[in-house]
């Protein structure tokens, strides 16, 4: 399942997930409630990027709560500032915009949601909403 927050770049995702073998439902976050993502029975769900906040991605952060310790769930930008706000995380604005430069990031989840993530790591950050 992957949840499009009106983001040209879903389409990305569903073509890389196809070519992995998924056979993916896309639906807009609007037009979509969690009871029908329930139905669907997905065994993954992707959250895409999308051009606002958590607070106007539709369904995604309730999707998240309702089957984020069930199945696996990735959010790409927006879709990982939902998963943030899901589970408690304030996003807000970054005081400094940092496209290109590189950050430093350090594990802070339980073990069993970073078991294969390195202690620490250094990454590009791309939106200036922070969670």
């Amino acid at each position: 399942m992957l949840i499009d927050n009106y983001d040209s770049f879903t389409y990305n995702l569903y073509h890389y997930l196809a070519e992995l073998g998924a056979e993916v439902r896309v639906a807009l976050n609007d037009r979509i409630s969690a009871d029908s993502v329930e139905a669907l029975g997905p065994d993954a769900i992707v959250v895409s990027p999308g051009p606002c906040t958590p607070k106007e991605a539709g369904v995604s952060c309730e999707v998240i709560q309702r089957f984020g310790q069930r199945i696996p769930i990735l959010g790409v930008c927006l879709g990982h500032q939902c998963i943030g706000a899901a589970y408690g995380a304030r996003v807000v604005r970054a005081a400094e915009i940092m496209h290109g430069k590189m950050s430093r990031g350090t594990k802070s989840a339980p073990p069993e949601i970073t078991k294969n993530v390195p202690e620490v790591w250094e990454s590009p950050p791309t939106p200036p909403l922070i969670g």
